[in-house]
């Protein structure tokens, strides 16, 4: 009875640290609070597994055995790196991410429900991020709540379009389906509401690869909903705001328009990077690649004139990965995506799981898209969101395959 009681107090505490981490995940401020709240969850697990010794085990997924080889790979090239000490802790995120998606399986396996609160705690925080940042952008111009633009950019609370781009983005793609499986006025009324917010922080950040991510993430739920026209609505209503803010906003254009320039940073980062690759690694290199962390002081060595600053990452998660563990973590990576996907498919095609959640395994699939040249492989922006809904996709395949 007191292991119980104990027990339910230990989830009670592990939801609200749960909580804290998604409320406090925007606030750049508070990047110290969220890697104590990120590591209290685990410990928390950690203490409830001990305690209830009989719920020790954890039903493994034939997707996690993928993934553990890419963890395999990418351990292997930090203790193969010239910097071992800068390489392990160079993946602490990525290790605590791995950490959290089998602390979020465990803890769904348990009770359903605590995943629709999970949702709504998303939802909420992009909403206030999103509003904090069009208020921001369109009516204080320069400054809101202490947290400065990025020039003709909506940042919110992050300071960075990018990772309000990511966030926005997520919480775009869970309110959609809220409003799709909404069953009364007011909540739908709530949720396009939501969607709008949403939808104009996710544009105001004028990021260009979730644009794409979104279009191609909603046009496959399209194919695996019951609610083909609802969700065909959305999409076309977000697409007319679209090409509204491409023909009055001169700003929206010209990013729109200068990826396929020759001249922007990526396409020269791009090149460096190759180069880079083709004058320094040696055979054991393409295998096992330099080690994470080690791109930024490679980096630093090169001429730098046409960009004037030295970049951590390559802008595109595949190339990073590829200098990080070389063939071998690309390939167990790209493995494990693959299978990850075609599971995550079956799991769409299942009429027997409920509807409102079994879109969540297609969030790992766009955070991985809108990231792959905005943000790095092994930091915190990219790390707890994917591992927290691959965990939440970890779950839906427990339920497939015990169905």
């Amino acid at each position: 009875m007191v292991k119980k009681r104990i027990g339910r107090f230990l989830d009670y505490l592990i939801e609200l640290n749960i909580a804290l981490l998604i409320f406090s995940f925007s606030f750049i401020h508070m990047v110290g609070w969220f890697n104590d709240f990120w590591k209290a969850l685990l410990i928390l697990w950690v203490f409830k597994k001990i305690l209830n010794t009989e719920k020790l085990e954890i039903p493994i997924l034939a997707s996690f055995n993928y993934l553990l080889f890419m963890i395999i790979s990418i351990i292997l090239s930090c203790i193969l790196s010239e910097d071992i000490k800068l390489s392990f802790d160079y993946i602490s995120y990525f290790m605590l991410g791995i950490g959290l998606s089998v602390v979020i399986y465990d803890f769904f396996i348990h009770d359903e429900k605590r995943i629709s609160r999970a949702i709504t705690y998303f939802v909420i925080s992009a909403v206030l991020t999103s509003a904090d940042a069009i208020i921001d952008h369109l009516v204080f111009a320069k400054k809101g709540f202490g947290v400065s633009l990025s020039g003709s950019r909506a940042t919110g609370f992050f300071s960075n379009p990018f990772h309000l781009s990511l966030w926005s983005g997520i919480g775009l793609f869970l309110a959609i389906f809220r409003l799709i499986e909404s069953s009364t006025k007011t909540s739908k009324l709530m949720y396009l509401a939501f969607v709008l917010i949403l939808a104009g922080a996710f544009l105001l950040s004028k990021t260009r690869a979730p644009w794409i991510a979104m279009a191609v993430t909603l046009f496959i739920a399209l194919f695996y909903t019951h609610n083909k026209k609802t969700i065909l609505k959305v999409a076309l209503i977000l697409g007319a705001i679209t090409s509204l803010v491409l023909v009055f906003d001169n700003s929206m254009r010209i990013r729109a328009g200068s990826i396929i320039n020759q001249g922007d940073a990526r396409w020269i980062i791009l090149e460096y990077t190759i180069r880079m690759i083709r004058e320094n690694f040696t055979l054991m290199d393409w295998f096992a690649g330099r080690g994470p962390g080690l791109f930024k002081i490679e980096y630093a060595q090169l001429d730098l004139a046409k960009l004037g600053r030295v970049y951590t990452f390559p802008h595109m998660i595949l190339l990073e990965l590829f200098h990080a563990s070389g063939l071998f973590g690309v390939v167990t990576f790209l493995l494990w995506i693959f299978h990850y996907s075609l599971k995550v498919l079956h799991v769409l095609k299942d009429n027997a799981i409920n509807a409102s959640i079994k879109h969540l395994g297609l969030i790992p699939i766009l955070i991985l898209l809108i990231c792959f040249v905005n943000v790095p492989f092994f930091s915190r922006y990219f790390s707890f969101p994917f591992w927290f809904f691959t965990g939440v996709s970890f779950y839906l395949l427990y339920r497939m395959g015990k169905k």
